[in-house]
């Protein structure tokens, strides 16, 4: 079975998927290589699986605090099954859609195993059996990312979960230990203990969600302590003791030396991605990797071969899926002789515990950091109307400009719907605009968006809706 198309793209995740939709969309003869489900760890086993967990433990969460408003609910129980069920609906009904885009958009897809031969040819190990070769004049790497292990910590799929296992619950944990902070530890975090599971969450760094603003994690972690988590910062899992499965001892050590040894039923290890490289072949095809083993790019995400582009999770920065796809579409473009480039400074983040969380830009200690003078303006949640009728009053909106001329560098948000309010501050980043510019936006009375307005406000103490001295 021997292919010829213009464009090869391997992998079909948010990253892979968008990039063949696009060449094809561009005339190119495009063909997509993936080894696994349609949409990769994004669709099937990350950012839609667990968002439709995590709006059902939102949802149970939720259902205690309406007698506020006069509904009695009564006695609330939950199905994991049932909840196992609707995820996997969810999935199957995107996967489907990606598959049904490729097909109308005439992208070949070959389900197998790549590794590249050359700079030019690729072969295939098909899943049903034989082989492929693929000729190409161009190719996009979208392999994606595996999780980061170490050596005490093997994921065994047991007793020791990954984000996959974690998201199938079999058998359901009573006591379940989290090791790491970031965005997938503390998501999990959020949706187990919002079903009664007692939560244990350890981070090795000062607070939660290291990578982003400070202020983010210590709320965050200040929640989570409200909600019944016990959280362990700067703090190390030095052990895992398996007596049996689902018997479970872990060693807990601080930075002061001390330890303490919990029991749990389960453990869940996200401590990090790596790169996932199996076929192909760097050395071979001559491409650069930077210091963490992800392939360089340039801002048009070609690497140092030219015709060949990597994006997505392969090529490092931040490991989020609309990164992916943007990067995709701007890969395929440049791949069809287009100019593009890609503004790593403006990819928001989003972290869907309970409260919610985003991010874009710079953080307060990264733009002290690189020197620059700063003025920051902050209003809390607490203080906003839609956000009091409604029973969401945790959080904040931060935003940070420069001192001399206001240019806003970056925006930080914890509270309900934090994730679709960064929207407007991403854009003002993509525009260039200033603090006061979105002072001036007038926004939607009463929604919690308000708060953006306030809080830009307050970087000069203007804001109106919390008490500012006169000045």
């Amino acid at each position: 079975m021997d292919i010829t198309c213009d464009l090869l793209v391997l992998g079909a995740g948010p990253g892979g998927y968008v990039a063949a939709i696009r060449g094809a969309q561009l005339g190119m003869k495009t063909v997509c290589v993936e080894k696994e489900e349609l949409g990769g760890v994004c669709l099937n086993w990350g950012c839609i699986p667990s968002k439709a967990l995590l709006f059902a433990g939102s949802s149970y969460r939720l259902l205690s605090h309406l007698k506020e408003y006069g509904i009695k609910t009564g006695k609330v129980s939950f199905d994991t099954t049932a909840l196992r069920a609707r995820k996997q609906k969810v999935v199957g009904q995107l996967v489907g859609g990606v598959g049904q885009l490729l097909k109308r958009n005439g992208v070949e897809v070959v389900k197998g195993r790549g590794a590249f031969l050359d700079r030019g040819t690729m072969s295939v190990s098909l899943n049903d059996g034989g082989r492929a070769k693929i000729k190409f004049k161009k190719v996009i790497i979208a392999t994606g990312s595996l999780p980061v292990e170490l050596p005490h910590l093997k994921i065994d799929g047991t007793n020791i979960w990954g984000a996959r296992q974690a998201l199938e619950f079999d058998p359901w944990p009573k006591k379940l230990l989290v090791v790491g902070g970031g965005a997938i530890g503390v998501e999990f975090a959020s949706f187990f203990s919002a079903f009664g599971v007692d939560v244990t969450v350890v981070e090795l760094l000062p607070h939660l969600l290291p990578t982003l603003d400070r202020d983010l994690g210590k709320t965050l972690e200040r929640s989570f302590r409200k909600q019944g988590i016990d959280v362990h910062c700067s703090a190390k899992v030095t052990a895992i003791d398996i007596k049996a499965d689902h018997d479970i001892t872990a060693t807990i050590e601080g930075t002061d030396g001390k330890t303490e040894k919990i029991r749990v039923d389960q453990v869940l290890a996200s401590i990090g991605q790596r790169p996932f490289l199996e076929g192909v072949a760097a050395d071979k095809l001559g491409l650069t990797l930077d210091d963490r083993g992800f392939i360089a790019v340039g801002d048009d995400l070609q690497t140092s071969v030219k015709g060949i582009y990597a994006i997505g999770d392969v090529a490092g920065r931040q490991l989020l899926a609309h990164k992916a796809s943007h990067e995709g579409i701007l890969a395929a473009e440049a791949a069809a002789g287009k100019t593009v480039r890609m503004n790593w400074q403006t990819v928001p983040g989003g972290v869907f515990t309970e409260p919610e969380i985003a991010s874009v830009g710079m953080t307060e200690q990264e733009a002290r950091g690189a020197g620059i003078k700063v003025k920051t303006g902050k209003f809390p949640v607490a203080a906003n109307g839609k956000a009091i009728a409604t029973l969401h009053t945790e959080g904040f909106i931060k935003l940070v400009s420069r001192a001399d001329d206001d240019t806003l560098l970056g925006a930080h948000i914890v509270g309900y719907g934090a994730a679709d309010l960064i929207a407007s501050c991403t854009l003002a980043l993509e525009l260039e605009a200033s603090a006061e510019d979105l002072a001036h936006t007038i926004f939607i009375h009463p929604t919690i968006s308000e708060g953006i307005a306030e809080a830009a406000l307050d970087i000069d103490h203007r804001a109106i809706h919390i008490y500012n001295p006169r000045r």
